[in-house]
């Protein structure tokens, strides 16, 4: 038979799990009312020990990063969606009935408390006794705008080109320009000073510039692009800074010719040679205008193209400068391996074989202790993070061969594990790819068919 106190605890125990509040994701706190609830009652008492406590909060922590991580992961953001003013009232959240509030904020705070009770929203409270009110900014998971992947010719010497940084530049002072090589292709760099410098936001113009010829279609090779619709596709605000970058950068373009050697027996992936990416660039009224080169312009029609996410041209390359080579590495390698086991995966050693320009080679280091952390890991993580953050469902992890996580504590491996290691990647939000893998397989079938045919 239950006893009196018995059923006072079991009361209590309803009671606190109604009023649960819940403070920050995946986080839950009890109200700390237990004493008027108790009043005259004998209240059950916490057994528990420093070290049992400190772990239940250490649990609750882990827990809220994880649920962020998993609201991240499925397209989802923590935003401001409301705020309410609550003049002369100097109380805790959640008030009941605060002075001076009219019927609409009364029924706006009622409805947000009733999803706060069921965990859908967030509640921020600004204010203390000093203040003549308070401010409840409503915060609520909302999802990330559509990625609106869009579609970018692409192949071996573009993706290429894109992982040749100043370092590798080799600087001719009697022709007056720089040579660079990489997985094939032979970059010649014309009018090139010995102190110039291979920008990133070069090669991101040319992503940009080769999105919109394939959007819209241009037959003739003539590209224009407003300045305006080019600083808000990656995120500037300075139209004047964007113009000066944008006279640079096409200017090293029309500089640029290229000779490329195939290994390839793929029909479109074939030698050429000193082909040229423009033939003639300028600003004028506010509009980019680019010809591409014909040998240029009749090779884009034959390459394949790849989906690309338009956040990828907001990455903030000013601050994180190689995380626009990985984002784009990362959706070079999904597409490329599609359906495979490996499409996420690409090894430490790669990412930063693309990027020593912005990240040192282990060799440039001196040997002193936490050198090797400070000036690679912790920058590799920043960028890495920042295309997490950047770019919709997209996060990363260390892992080992075959995808397998690691077991070891991220903030704690050394160089010599870390530098073997492999990226494993998670995207959400990618387009679906089940008719091409359709079309792949049929494909496969029928050549499986013929050979079985030439064998009988």
């Amino acid at each position: 038979m239950t006893t009196k106190e018995e059923k006072i605890i079991g009361d209590y125990e309803t009671w606190n799990m109604q009023n649960v509040e819940r403070v920050a994701p995946g986080v839950f706190k009890r109200p700390d009312r237990k004493e008027s609830f108790f009043a005259g009652r004998k209240a059950p008492p916490d057994e528990r020990t420093e070290a049992e406590k400190e772990e239940a909060e250490r649990q609750a922590t882990e827990s809220s990063k994880a649920y962020e991580r998993e609201m991240k992961a499925k397209g989802y953001k923590l935003e401001p969606v409301e705020e309410i003013e609550l003049k002369n009232w100097t109380g805790k959240p959640p008030p009941p009935a605060p002075p001076s509030q009219t019927p609409e904020q009364a029924r706006a705070v009622e409805d947000f408390l009733a999803r706060q009770a069921r965990g859908e929203v967030e509640l921020i409270h600004t204010g203390s006794d000093k203040d003549d009110g308070v401010k409840l900014v409503m915060m609520d998971w909302v999802p990330v705008p559509d990625v609106s992947f869009e579609k970018l010719p692409q192949a071996p010497p573009t993706n290429a080109l894109m992982k040749i940084g100043t370092k590798a530049l080799q600087y001719d002072s009697i022709a007056g320009r720089a040579t660079a090589k990489r997985d094939g292709l032979t970059l010649y760099i014309q009018n090139w000073p010995k102190d110039g410098r291979l920008e990133i936001t070069m090669k991101r113009l040319f992503d940009a510039l080769l999105l919109e010829y394939n959007k819209n279609g241009a037959e003739d090779g003539k590209i224009t692009l407003s300045l305006k619709d080019y600083a808000a596709k990656c995120g500037l605000k300075s139209i004047r800074r964007t113009r000066e970058q944008v006279r640079k950068d096409m200017a090293t373009l029309y500089n640029i010719s290229m000779h490329y050697s195939s290994k390839s027996n793929r029909a479109w992936d074939k030698d050429f040679y000193d082909m040229r990416i423009c033939i003639s660039k300028g600003i004028r009224r506010g509009i980019i205008e680019v010809e591409l080169h014909p040998k240029l312009q009749e090779w884009l029609k034959q390459i394949p193209i790849m989906p690309c996410p338009k956040q990828l041209l907001q990455l903030d390359v000013a601050h994180y400068p190689a995380s626009y080579i990985f984002g784009r590495l990362f959706t070079e390698r999904k597409n490329m391996n599609i359906g495979k086991r490996n499409e996420d995966i690409v090894t430490v050693k790669e990412l930063l074989g693309a990027v020593t320009e912005f990240i040192p080679a282990k060799e440039e280091i001196p040997t002193e202790r936490g050198q090797l952390r400070q000036r690679i890991i912790e920058p590799f993580e920043r960028n890495m993070n920042h295309v997490a953050d950047t770019l919709p469902g997209f996060t990363w992890g260390y892992c080992y061969s075959k995808g397998k996580p690691i077991k070891e504590d991220p903030a704690e491996i050394p160089y010599s594990l870390f530098e073997t290691l492999k990226i494993q990647a998670t995207w959400t939000t990618y387009p679906d790819q089940t008719k091409r893998l359709e079309k792949r397989a049929k494909k496969q079938a029928r050549g499986k068919g013929k050979k079985g045919r030439k064998g009988t």
